[in-house]
């Protein structure tokens, strides 16, 4: 909005004006004032030389004339100095009045709690906009004052109800403890807490670890959640977790400390760990029975087929040896390996198929491996190492007759993504042999070998791709394709034996 051209509440113009007045007043007092008393020496003249028109007066009567004059008007103007005077001084004390109770008002604040109350506006002049300006100053702080009460009263709700016990300490001095605090460390109430140092609360071994987090808290504003031994009132330890961070406490920084009792859940762990190893063992124990087992087992066959007559019995039990002896190469291999939630696909291929070629070569075959690591179930690991004994057997039985030289490869490599988004990986098993014979499709139902593949290739969900091998100009390659059921399968890493060259020289072995 626009000042007006003359201001008349404005306290300045009303003081100039209020002068003025009084000035023309009093100039016109004193001239009329002057004036009359001149007119009346004038006819006090004329009355002592009658019939005279003119005036003839000594000197020392004139100059004694003058001075009197002089001091009249000198008397008038101090008059009129102190009317002015008076004047101004009432006017002023009038308007700075309120100027006067704001000042008392403020000197007396902080002698109270309390805001004051709104100041009177008498006026619209600078002044009362001043003490409107105060009121709304006061109003804001009465506003904020409310909601920091508020704040407070919310906080302390929390504080005093929250099942967590919280402290503020300051300088190793205890300075607040909630009554979750008062029931954790066994006081009967908080006084018996308040003031005390704050490293007689914890355990002895652990005091160095708190100083050093308490300077981290100090210096950074806050700690993450750490675990550490705390004692109680009656000198009995528990382990507790606790966080802290850095607050105004009575207008000075101090640290604020959440502690939360985990000894429950520490004898829980303990139990569950206790547990863990209980069964661990008892899972060790278990498939070193079914290894041992299976074990006698293949020993019983091998021995039946050195007593058999009959001319294709030895070759079927040997057949029956390998399955058996894949099986408890797993249950060796979980058994040393300590886990049994996963398996080293590859290691396990690895040794399947090393004792696999120990046990069936005259030393003319070798043995390829270029094996990625990835860990799969156990459930998943049997059917894959059952389908590569399969494949291996039937590679040294039909690739390399007549004693022929060649070379078995066993791949396990990963593959692109699946349209499910979830990796996929090959297995397969190659040679260089003799190849597949032209009528392998219409024999290839009429073997066990083949036929356990494939039923094994689709336990593993996916089917047995036979084709001729690409990476040799004679051949076979029988491979499938299939996607980890472990978590961990999804990352792939060289086996540190990924390209072995393995030469037979002793099948007795």
């Amino acid at each position: 909005m626009k000042p007006p051209i003359f201001p008349w509440h404005s306290l300045k113009m009303r003081i100039t004006l209020l002068t003025l007045v009084i000035l023309v007043l009093g100039m016109v007092t004193v001239s009329l004032w002057t004036a009359h008393l001149l007119r009346q020496d004038m006819q006090a003249l004329l009355v002592q030389q009658p019939g005279s028109n003119a005036i003839h007066l000594p000197t020392a009567q004139a100059v004694a004339l003058i001075n009197a004059w002089e001091q009249r008007m000198w008397s008038a103007v101090a008059l009129l100095t102190l009317l002015i005077t008076a004047c101004t001084w009432w006017m002023l004390r009038h308007q700075l009045a309120p100027l006067v109770r704001t000042a008392a008002t403020l000197s007396d604040w902080p002698l109270h709690s309390q805001l004051p109350a709104a100041l009177p506006v008498t006026s619209n002049d600078e002044i009362g906009q001043l003490m409107a300006g105060f009121n709304q100053v006061l109003k804001t702080l009465q506003q904020r004052k409310q909601t920091l009460r508020e704040s407070e009263e919310r906080y302390r709700t929390l504080t005093e109800w929250t099942p967590e016990a919280l402290a503020v300490h300051r300088n190793d001095t205890l300075l607040y403890a909630n009554p979750a605090a008062i029931r954790l460390f066994g006081a009967a109430s908080a006084q018996e807490l308040l003031g005390q140092s704050v490293l007689r609360l914890i355990h002895p071994d652990d005091r160095q670890m708190a100083i050093e987090h308490d300077r981290y808290c100090t210096e950074h504003g806050v700690t993450a959640i750490h675990q550490q031994r705390f004692l109680r009132l009656d000198g009995s330890v528990f382990d507790a977790e606790f966080s802290a961070i850095l607050i105004q406490y009575d207008g000075q920084p101090a640290v604020q400390t959440a502690v939360h009792d985990i000894t429950e859940r520490k004898r829980a762990e303990q139990a569950l760990q206790a547990s863990l190893r209980d069964k661990e063992a008892l899972l060790n124990e278990v498939h070193h029975r079914v290894k041992n087992n299976l074990q006698v087992i293949s020993s019983l066959l091998r021995l039946e087929a050195g007593r058999s007559r009959q001319p294709d019995t030895p070759s079927v039990l040997q057949e029956m040896q390998g399955r058996i002896r894949s099986m408890a190469l797993l249950h060796e291999t979980l058994y040393r390996s300590g886990s049994f939630a996963s398996v080293d696909l590859a290691h396990y291929l690895k040794q399947l198929a090393t004792q696999a070629f120990r046990a069936q070569t005259h030393g003319s075959v070798q043995l390829q491996l270029a094996l990625d690591a990835v860990q799969v179930s156990m459930d998943m690991a049997t059917p894959c190492g059952l389908l590569v004994n399969e494949l291996i057997s039937n590679a040294l039985k039909h690739a390399f007759p007549d004693a022929r030289q060649g070379i078995v490869r066993i791949g396990l490599k990963p593959e692109a993504q699946m349209p499910a988004g979830k990796p996929s990986w090959r297995v397969e098993v190659s040679d260089n042999g003799v190849g597949l014979p032209a009528d392998f499709e219409l024999r290839r139902g009429q073997t066990l070998g083949l036929q356990l593949a494939s039923d094994l290739a689709r336990q593993l969900g996916s089917v047995l791709d036979i084709e001729a091998n690409p990476d040799a100009a004679t051949g076979a390659r029988f491979s499938v394709q299939f996607i980890p059921d472990s978590s961990t399968g999804q990352t792939s890493v060289r086996h540190p034996n990924a390209d072995l060259i393995l030469h037979q020289q002793d099948s007795g072995r």
